[in-house]
């Protein structure tokens, strides 16, 4: 969890401060001959045990940490995580020091005298309570070249741990006699030693005083040597030379008590007190630095360079020099917005405020209104820009074009004379945007009031020339001078226009399509044109080609109002966000492909300044100073980048992976022994191990998460992260600034949790952290089962294969069994009517064909009874065909059917043709195929008999693969088909029937009719499976 942390300034005496409630400050003078710091401050509400820090020190692994009164913590930059330090088997609260020694161990000074060594989480106690009466200052606890740990008491008692062994040193080695012993170790590893009014050095197993001196507190020099203060003076002394005086504290400052002092990377001396705070040394003198608590108890830096203050009841204080400041306008309204910005060849800096148009002027004594010869005053403005011969061009909101010299202003420019005509006529006294060119040029933007009929003008030598703006443009809000001397112009609407050699061109279709509003413009001597855009993020086209950055390729704001380079390679932009730099190289890398993400450093409330929203309501609204200064116009002042006070951050962050959770439990940590809540029952794993391999149970791999952290404090809110789980991910993953990497349903395998992190300013750590992990499987997931489970399954599938195959046989025979007693059932049905029906028949046929030699019947009943029996005979020899099994076959139903077709056609005296194959196959046929295709086919006979008057009848089959086709066709009358009421006149019901049956047995009956050309009527059917 990120917290919200409260920045203060410090100044120089020179310079004031506004402190507000929010906790930034703004800057009133202009020039300053000394550079300003601000104080970024981490209290108890912001994760802090306690407002009273009593030692700090970076660990060789990076972490940052604190002892307070209540207890220690470690410190990322980001978060404060408490550790708690066992003593004597108890938990202890109380810190009174705090040392990080070159090999990792904590060693922490307790009340009572009682010291603590930290190593990999687990506290051990060195020393025990027997030194009730001693009392641990905040500076006395150091570590010497050797490695040994040096501990200096209230009582004068001096203690040296080493190798696990605590030895007492006493004036019987040398100690000058006294109370406490002041300690330090410079920066060639010698310990050094104040006490008794002796300074000296420790060297052979003795202290050897060197110089009589009533010095109480000294610090060590990084170049060897110590610093020390006696009677406010502050000295420098090595051994061999005479000390040496090289300053003193202001002499308004009272008696102090120092309580803390250091030498930063730079040389410079910053000393702590009890009663006044903090001050600086360096080669201009001492300064005092406003701290917000008074009481200094420690002071330390870190390897960025930053310097860390713990104070009495202020919390915990980070000092750095101010890169970006806040001018306030007025001291009586602090956020004043600015709409327009210049600074003139006299260095004075001129500002158009908004709304009311003040126009005002900071020569390095504040803002004041600028004056103007014989008592007129200077219109309200809109823009102003200083051009190379010390005048101001200044666009009024009503007044047309002044021109300020030397105190003399006059009116040059207004809609009566030009300004602003457009081919409609139309003219404008507004104007919004002023570029003054090196060669003498003024580029205007009037603001007129036909919103179609905008224009660009150039006034050169007295002359003003006139360029048309494309329809729908809008009025100029930007204008750049490029490296070959054209003139470029944005419109409100977001046209990009160029004029060369006296011809305005549209060049917005050379951008990208769909092109957003367009607020600001640059040229660079590189032959680039920089592009800001309003909410399209930056463009740049260079040489023919357009290149596009926005927010999602690593740029901080996509609403970019304004933007200036820097002498050291960086583009400096202000816009709806604040004030950011990304360095030119970056941008390069991405624009031709050697990069994926350029890095922007953004500059807001942890920099000890308010919320910043630059103006894009006037141009210009960027100035660079005379003295490399940046200047941007803002809705709350002037913000002032002093880029020569950054420092480029060469060191790549330590990368850590704290935490690792499994379902939410805590199962290893980087400390486990120390960060973690004695709540927890099981100790996680040390994360401080070396090729530690983290293994998880099959039911721990549900949701997995590493909790880590990069250790950058210079801006630690800007570490951006990527990490990847080798084995899973395929790429790594680009983080931001996100601290935790989340998987859910981790599958069984061996992986590697990789983490690599870069600081503010894009360096990278490229080996980072690593960690092992090992995902057990579930039993159903293990080798054994993956090699066992296709045997298992082969068998399993063969069984079921054989199981299904005996029940289909079991079916296929239980089938074939009913069938057969099927077939049995009608063999025996069509034997009992043969047998029986068929005898009877016969019977009654041949009674009545011998009556015939009987007297003849009056009304003809016995003859009737002879056909009668006839045609029942001759039925119940088809149904016995039908039913009998012997012939469900295709041969057996083709000779049936030419048999049948034969023998009735022949009664008829038609000549009859039969077309069959040669081979017919004996594919089998169910009765209902057999029945119902004979009926359909003795059907068609009976019609072509009727009603054809035929001559000649052919009867064909033809034979497929998937089925067969028979045809019934004739020489007879015909008839049309299409005619269906012919048709049912002709056939009755007969073809209607015919084809009924064949689609009941899944076939197709199909008449083929002309009249005068016959009949064709064709059955088709389908193999039958």
């Amino acid at each position: 969890m990120t917290h919200s942390h409260r920045s203060l300034v410090f100044t120089l005496p020179r310079r004031w401060l506004a402190c507000l409630g929010c906790g930034f400050v703004l800057l009133a003078p202009l020039a300053s001959a000394r550079p300003s710091w601000f104080i970024r401050n981490w209290q108890s509400d912001d994760g802090l045990p306690d407002n009273t820090v009593m030692g700090v020190s970076q660990a060789p692994d990076g972490f940052l940490w604190v002892a307070t009164k209540t207890g220690l913590t470690r410190f990322d930059g980001v978060q404060f995580r408490p550790w708690q330090v066992v003593a004597q088997g108890a938990e202890t609260g109380d810190s009174k020091a705090v040392l990080a020694d070159h090999r990792g161990r904590i060693w922490v000074a307790k009340e009572q005298g009682i010291v603590v060594c930290v190593d990999h989480g687990r506290s051990t106690t060195v020393v025990g309570s027997d030194h009730a009466a001693a009392d641990l200052g905040s500076r006395l606890m150091v570590e010497d070249a050797a490695g040994a740990v040096w501990v200096s008491y209230g009582n004068g008692e001096v203690l040296r741990i080493q190798d696990g062994r605590v030895r007492a040193f006493t004036e019987a080695d040398g100690l000058p006699a006294g109370k406490l012993c002041y300690l330090v170790v410079d920066g060639m590893g010698q310990l050094w030693f104040s006490r008794g009014g002796w300074v000296g050095v420790f060297r052979d197993g003795e202290f050897r005083p060197l110089l009589e001196s009533s010095t109480l507190f000294i610090t060590g020099c990084r170049s060897g040597g110590i610093w020390g203060l006696k009677n406010g003076q502050i000295w420098r002394f090595t051994e061999g030379s005479a000390a040496t005086m090289l300053g003193a504290l202001p002499a308004e400052t009272p008696v102090v008590t120092v309580s803390a002092l250091h030498e930063d990377r730079d040389g410079f001396l910053w000393l702590g007190t009890r009663e006044a705070g903090l001050f600086r040394f360096d080669h201009a003198g001492v300064v005092t630095a406003v701290m917000p608590q008074q009481t200094i108890y420690t002071l330390a830096e870190d390897r960025e360079g930053n310097l860390w203050v713990g104070t009495r009841g202020g919390g915990l204080s980070q000092l750095k020099p101010s890169v970006v400041e806040l001018l306030a306008i007025h001291s009586t309204t602090p956020f004043t917005p600015v709409g327009s910005i210049c600074q003139d060849s006299a260095g004075v800096l001129w500002a158009a405020l908004w709304p009311n148009g003040e126009v005002v002027g900071n020569a390095g004594q504040g803002w004041k209104p600028m004056p103007a010869q014989g008592g007129s005053t200077i219109p309200p403005a809109l823009s102003v820009a200083a051009d190379s011969q010390g005048g101001v061009w200044i666009g009024t909101q009503y007044h047309g074009l002044h021109h300020w010299q030397n105190g003399a202003l006059t009116a040059t420019l207004s809609a009566a004379n030009g300004l602003g005509v457009n081919s409609n006529g139309t003219a404008a006294n507004q104007v919004g945007a002023l570029l003054a060119s090196g060669s003498g040029e003024v580029w205007i933007g009037p603001v007129g009031p036909d919103a179609q009929g905008q224009v660009l003008q150039c006034q050169r030598t007295g002359q003003l020339q006139t360029f048309q703006l494309p329809l729908g443009s809008g009025p100029v809000v930007a204008l750049a001078i490029d490296a070959a001397g054209d003139c470029w112009a944005a419109s409100s609407e977001g046209r990009l226009l160029r004029v060369h050699a006296d011809v305005l061109t549209d060049e917005t279709d050379h951008t990208f399509a769909g092109a957003g509003k367009i607020r600001c413009l640059l040229g660079s001597a590189d032959g680039s044109l920089w592009i800001g855009y309003g909410g399209q993020g930056l463009g740049r086209l260079k040489a023919g080609r357009f290149s596009h950055w926005r927010m999602e390729n690593g740029l901080h704001d996509d609403y970019l109002s304004n933007m200036l380079p820097d002498a050291r390679g960086r583009l400096w932009f202000a816009g709806n966000r604040g004030i950011f730099s990304v360095r030119t190289k970056d941008l390069d890398d991405f624009a031709d492909g050697r990069a994926t993400r350029i890095w922007s450093v953004a500059y807001g409330r942890n920099d000890g300044l308010p919320q910043l929203q630059a103006s894009s309501d006037a141009w210009p609204g960027a100035q660079c100073g005379c003295d490399g200064r940046l200047f941007f116009a803002m809705q709350s002042g002037v913000a002032v980048v002093d880029a020569d006070r950054l420092t480029e951050n060469a060191q790549r962050p330590p990368v850590v992976i704290e935490r690792v959770r499994v379902n939410g439990i805590i199962v290893a940590a980087y400390g486990a022994g120390g960060a973690l809540a004695s709540a927890h029952a099981a100790v996680p794993l040390e994360l401080c191990q070396d090729d530690l391999d983290l293994h998880l149970a099959a039911d721990q791999r549900q949701q997995v998460e590493f909790d880590f952290t990069a250790l950058s404090f210079t801006k630690p809110e800007s570490v951006g992260f990527k990490y990847r789980l080798r084995g899973l991910d395929a790429d790594w993953v680009a983080a931001g600034a996100r601290r935790v990497a989340s998987y859910a349903h981790v599958p069984p395998g061996h992986y590697r949790f990789q983490v690599c992190a870069c600081n503010s300013d894009g360096v990278w750590n490229e080996t980072g952290a690593q960690l092992a992990l090992t995902a057990e499987p579930y039993w159903w997931e293990t080798t054994w089962f993956y090699a066992a489970a296709p045997l298992a399954l082969t068998g399993l599938l063969s069984a079921a294969i054989l199981w299904a195959w005996r029940r289909r046989i079991r079916h296929q025979i239980a089938r074939l069994q009913i069938q057969q007693i099927t077939e049995r059932e009608r063999a025996r049905i069509a034997r009992d009517i043969h047998d029986d029906l068929g005898a009877t028949l016969t019977q009654i046929v041949m009674l009545s064909d011998s009556s015939g030699t009987l007297a003849p019947s009056t009304d003809g009943s016995l003859e009737k009874i002879h056909q009668v029996a006839l045609a029942m005979t001759q039925t119940m020899d088809e149904i016995v065909w039908a039913v009998n099994p012997r012939h469900d076959r295709f041969d057996q139903l083709a000779m049936y059917l030419d048999a049948y077709a034969q023998e009735y056609l022949d009664a008829t005296g038609l000549q009859c043709s039969v077309d069959f194959p040669d081979f017919l196959p004996p594919r089998p046929l169910s009765a209902q195929v057999r029945h119902d295709l004979f009926l359909a086919f003795k059907e068609a006979l009976n019609n072509l008999v009727r009603h054809a008057a035929a001559q000649r009848v052919l009867i064909s089959l033809t034979l497929r693969l998937d089925g067969f086709s028979l045809s019934v066709e004739d020489d007879g009358l015909g008839f049309d088909v299409s005619r269906s009421e012919a048709r049912r006149t002709r056939g009755g019901n007969g073809l209607a029937n015919m084809q009924a049956r064949l689609t009941a047995i899944r076939g197709h009956c199909s008449v083929h009719s002309e009249p005068g050309r016959g009949t064709r009527v064709v059955f088709d059917l389908p193999w039958e499976s």
